[in-house]
């Protein structure tokens, strides 16, 4: 048995034989490998604005990292758009700067298969140009990406940064939390049958004192064997710990 693509495709071009054993085999291999990565690949796109509400921020530099190796990069354009395409399955950092402004970060971004992830985020402008831009960096434990969850769960929300954290908000869908301080350690804690069973995402936001702001987003299924109360979304995330009287934004991650 041989195989061979339609003519004029010059990426898929693999000849296939089967033995007396019944096992196929596949030559040039090369190019049904770079054929079999382009159709793995996702894309990301969003929109950068310097307040809730506020109007899109023009030429910053958005940074796409795997840990500390550059991806790729692009800039915001007029209406504060950008779109990066061709990136490998993967978790991904993306990361806003430009000068005057704070640094922004989505934390851990899942990039999937054929797929455009949507990361919208603010950037607002620093407090005191001399400080540091580094964002926060969030971490959690007891949840996790597409991890299933049922009845009352904890987890510890763990929050680094150079300078002092100003605020930090978690919620299943924007619904606040109940949590307790200990200095740099959060611990939530949800009552899951208070939503219908479903998909939810789990969302910290974290700013510090120079309004560098971080997000990570956790995808999870909530199974509580029935359908739950159905509660009122609110139209904002609102904090859930210290915020100094100050106002907030946040930034957002989904799929489409």
């Amino acid at each position: 048995m041989a195989y061979r693509s339609s003519e004029g495709d010059e990426n898929w071009n693999p000849l296939c034989d089967l033995d007396s054993n019944g096992t196929i085999a596949i030559y040039d291999l090369h190019d049904f490998a770079m054929h079999y990565r382009d159709d793995c690949r996702g894309s990301l796109s969003g929109t950068v604005i310097s307040d809730v509400g506020g109007p899109p921020v023009e030429g910053s530099l958005v940074e796409v990292k795997e840990g500390i190796t550059l991806i790729s990069t692009t800039t915001t354009d007029a209406q504060g758009n950008f779109e990066i395409t061709g990136l490998t399955y993967g978790t991904y950092d993306i990361i806003v700067t430009q000068s005057g402004r704070a640094t922004s970060k989505a934390q851990d971004v899942h990039v999937i298969s054929s797929q455009t992830i949507v990361v919208n985020l603010v950037q607002k402008e620093v407090n005191v140009p001399t400080w540091e831009t580094d964002p926060p960096t969030i971490s959690t434990t007891g949840i996790v990406e597409g991890v299933t969850l049922s009845g009352t769960v904890t987890c510890s929300v763990g929050v680094i940064d150079d300078s002092d954290i100003k605020y930090v908000f978690i919620g299943i869908n924007y619904f606040p939390s109940e949590l307790e301080n200990d200095y740099n350690t959060i611990l939530p804690s949800f009552d899951t049958t208070f939503f219908p069973d479903g998909d939810y995402q789990v969302t910290v936001v974290a700013y510090d004192m120079n309004y560098n702001c971080s997000q990570l987003t956790l995808n999870v299924t909530i199974d509580n064997g029935n359908s739950g109360a159905v509660p009122v979304a609110p139209t904002y995330l609102w904090p859930v710990s210290i915020t100094l009287g100050e106002n907030i934004s946040f930034f957002s991650t989904g799929r489409s």
